[in-house]
């Protein structure tokens, strides 16, 4: 990896990293869904910007119905989720839980695609999801009432994430991933704008919810895509995974210095087996496809 591709891995995790703090910051103010909505309309509306600035054409006919599944499942549903857990929990403590998307993405592959749950990946799906279990249980966040609906909603939007992963891997690979980014953005605030009626956002909100709202779409969602798929073509898929093992620890120390929020040795520890379960099942596909490939070259 060149000292600019891993340049771009930093901040990227960082970005990531942030977004939750941002939240944090946002949706307590603005809204569940309505800072869900707004954070996907501003960042799809952003990367139309910068595509027609630099000239990239966007295709919409004959893909609209993967963007619309994409943006549901990758965008719609989770960020809401978020928003909704954002209000009970600490900002590190979503960063933990989010670490646990390529899990469920094995268990849902395993269904959908056929691929073998080897005991490699079910030691690693029982790490991860351990845990998880570990901070939710003693990690010291704060009482919060819906405390344990906050961890589930996690949980539930990192399924959706293996949902809208897998739905990619099977129907829409073959569809340029810049313009999913994008339009499953657009397509995921569209989707969520009835619900504002149902939970409307504030009349008025203050300038620093309003930066926050700003930098969360645009820094977060908008320019973190941008560098994500940069580094997909650089350095490839496998080595830009491994940026989902840097967002826990940032997302502590963006908590830890903005909103104070306190790092325990038990959040540590669980982020670490939450890591090593994650990297337990990555390696696990990635061994498997190795040997799939060399199968087919024998076999040829």
């Amino acid at each position: 990896m060149r000292p600019e591709d891993f340049v771009r891995l930093i901040v990227l995790a960082a970005l990531w990293g942030a977004a939750f703090i941002f939240l944090r910051a946002v949706s307590p103010v603005f809204g569940a869904v309505p800072s869900a909505g707004a954070r996907v309309l501003i960042g799809g509306a952003f990367l139309l910007g910068w595509f027609f600035f630099t000239r990239y054409e966007m295709r919409w006919k004959g893909f609209t119905r993967h963007y619309a599944i994409v943006g549901l499942f990758m965008c719609a549903l989770p960020f809401s989720l978020y928003g909704f857990a954002a209000q009970h929990i600490p900002g590190s403590y979503l960063a933990i839980f989010n670490a646990t998307a390529p899990l469920w993405s094995a268990v849902i592959t395993a269904a959908v695609l056929a691929d073998r749950l080897t005991p490699l990946k079910l030691a690693g799906l029982g790490m991860g999801f351990a845990g998880v279990a570990l901070v939710a249980g003693r990690g010291g966040a704060p009482d919060d009432n819906l405390f344990e609906v906050a961890v589930v909603a996690c949980l539930a939007a990192t399924l959706c994430y293996g949902i809208g992963s897998t739905y990619v891997k099977k129907y829409a690979s073959h569809v340029e991933p810049r313009m999913v980014a994008t339009a499953s953005q657009l397509f995921g605030g569209v989707m969520l704008l009835p619900f504002f009626l149902v939970d409307p956002p504030p009349s008025s909100i203050s300038a620093e919810t309003a930066l926050n709202l700003v930098a969360l779409a645009v820094l977060c969602t908008a320019v973190a895509y941008l560098l994500y798929y940069r580094l997909i073509a650089d350095v490839g898929p496998s080595r830009t995974m491994t940026v989902s093992f840097l967002i826990p620890p940032f997302a502590m120390l963006w908590g830890a210095i903005f909103l104070d929020e306190r790092i325990t040795a038990t959040m540590v520890l669980g982020t670490l087996i939450v890591i090593a379960g994650t990297l337990l099942v990555v390696r696990s596909d990635a061994s498997e496809s190795r040997r799939n490939a060399a199968l087919a070259t024998v076999e040829s």
